[in-house]
């Protein structure tokens, strides 16, 4: 009688077990796809940073260049209107780098989140 309650209680520690183990491995398998949400979303920050910093180096290169004409240049009408135009591409790079900058905010909030609920 002992070794039947013995049994017993091991198939319902073996039953316990088999729903601990499927537990455990959906809960791997989530964290794992949170793990792999967060770590894309870290490669699209890295990469808009990238974006970022190389539209800073441009829009840099371009006032560089647009000093260094106005250093050169007189001052007469022409040389004023061509600064003129320059100086408007520059405003629509500033424009693009702003956007840019906003893109990366929202990246950065994402995978902020991510982290976050990868910590959960």
């Amino acid at each position: 009688e002992q070794i039947e309650e013995l049994q017993a209680m091991m198939e319902a520690a073996q039953k316990r077990c088999e729903l601990l183990q499927n537990e455990h491995a959906k809960d791997l398998q989530s964290l794992r796809h949170q793990l792999t949400c967060a770590l894309e979303g870290k490669r699209r920050a890295e990469a808009r940073v990238d974006e970022l910093n190389r539209a800073m180096a441009s829009m840099q290169r371009q006032h560089k260049e647009i000093l260094t004409k106005l250093k050169h240049r007189g001052t007469n009408e022409q040389t004023c209107k061509t600064v003129e135009l320059e100086v408007s591409d520059l405003s629509n790079c500033k424009a693009e780098i702003e956007e840019l900058r906003e893109q990366l905010r929202g990246s950065v909030e994402e995978r902020n989140m991510l982290a976050n609920s990868l910590e959960w």
